[in-house]
């Protein structure tokens, strides 16, 4: 008999735990369904009360009004909602259900409403409910109201379930990889209204239908969390199980473009000592040795210091070369300016500037642009040193002309 007390007792502290209570729903029956009135305006009627719509709404004058629907099928009504209109809305009014439309029961009775949205939990059955206006506020001409909304208890809801199947857990990717994520997603007492993939607390993308499948594109390296949440369709929510995913710099590379890559081991060349060449229309045109040297139209490095050569014409907007040695020396006052008549002696023999190169020197090994530049202004400055010594002597010989006039018009 103890036995028996105590397990009776059990089931009655249990009991809760195992039967699920009843919830009100989020869900509008009212929306879109058959109204009957008492009264309306040419455009204000009793279907414009149930369009989703608050724009719009129900008129009917004085008092003494109501609107009912008809939402298909008896449902147990757990929730009322009216908006009004700001001056024509309902002051006594009640609640009622029926389940043939003509013998009502009350289950709810509002008095000196003053709110122009007023929401109220009711315990009731049936197939229509009716919202009976007794007076209006304020005595407006009509009493307008702009939505009604209807909401009906429901067994208590079960959370759905979800897990992610793809990826799988420590899966591995490179960088710039497009991802596919995939869901399993169920709810045992009602439907999935959609599916969102997380990467932490960052929301990727959402699927409101299965399959339940988003694409991550273009991921970077790095090592994510991914999560996939399931919303049924009393918008309860689950959350999956994490899954790890590892995604590497990539060691592939693309003529198309390329992000995340180790340049340490993704390059575009050569890992031995052989020169990479580049060509056109089945002809080189570009060759890089091994030791860096570039040439382009040519494959054959003059000298060991050239790390560029260009077998062609080269057009430029700019070119800059830094340069030491450069001629500012010459206007040193320890400067020694060869005499014009070395510099002529030289020319005459060697028929070149003194320490300019000569025709088969530039032939043979070209010209060093920086150095011909330095050794040019070399040259400029000197014959700027020889026309002021110049400019003196004709200045002295301009003295002495003038002092040999003076005297010969003093002697006349």
């Amino acid at each position: 008999m103890l036995v028996k007390s105590l397990n009776v007792l059990i089931l009655i502290v249990l009991l809760p735990f195992f039967v699920k209570a009843q919830t009100c729903g989020i869900t509008n029956i009212a929306l879109g369904k058959p109204v009957t009135v008492s009264a309306e305006q040419q455009y204000h009627v009793g279907a414009d009360a149930v369009d989703g719509n608050v724009s719009s709404g129900w008129f009917a004058p004085g008092d003494n009004n109501y609107i009912y629907v008809d939402l298909g099928q008896s449902y147990n009504i757990c929730k009322i909602k009216i908006i009004w209109q700001t001056d024509g809305r309902g002051k006594d009014y009640k609640a009622q259900v029926s389940t043939d439309a003509t013998n009502w029961t009350d289950i709810f009775s509002r008095t000196n409403n003053n709110a122009s949205t007023d929401s109220f939990t009711v315990n009731g059955t049936g197939r229509y409910v009716r919202i009976l206006i007794a007076t209006r506020v304020n005595n407006w001409a009509s009493i307008e109201m702009s939505e009604l909304e209807i909401y009906n208890s429901l067994a208590g809801n079960t959370r759905p379930s979800v897990s992610m199947t793809l990826p799988a857990n420590n899966a591995s990717f490179f960088s710039g990889a497009n991802i596919k994520l995939t869901a399993l997603a169920n709810d045992p007492n009602g439907s999935i209204s959609k599916v969102e993939f997380y990467q932490g607390l960052e929301k990727l993308g959402e699927v409101l239908q299965a399959p339940y499948t988003f694409t991550w594109a273009n991921v970077q390296a790095g090592t994510y969390s991914l999560r996939a949440k399931a919303y049924d369709n009393q918008n309860a929510d689950s959350l999956s199980l994490p899954v790890t995913i590892i995604v590497n710099p990539s060691t592939r590379w693309s003529l198309l473009g390329n992000q995340g890559t180790n340049p340490d081991s993704v390059f575009l060349g050569t890992t031995d000592n052989k020169r990479l060449v580049f060509k056109t229309n089945n002809a080189e045109r570009m060759t890089i040795l091994s030791d860096g040297f570039v040439g382009i139209g040519t494959s054959t490095k003059p000298n060991a210091e050239t790390k560029f050569a260009v077998n062609g014409a080269v057009y430029a907007k700019k070119l800059k070369i830094t340069q030491t040695g450069w001629a500012d020396y010459v206007f040193n006052d320890d400067y020694r300016l060869p005499a014009l008549s070395e510099v002529e002696k030289y020319i005459k023999s060697h028929k070149h500037l003194p320490g300019v190169p000569t025709t088969a020197e530039v032939e043979k090994n070209g010209t060093d642009v920086g150095e011909i530049q330095a050794l040019l202004l070399k040259k400029i400055e000197e014959l700027t040193l020889y026309i002021i010594e110049q400019n003196k002597k004709i200045e002295e010989q301009q003295r002495k002309i003038s002092e040999l006039e003076n005297k010969e018009v003093n002697r006349n």
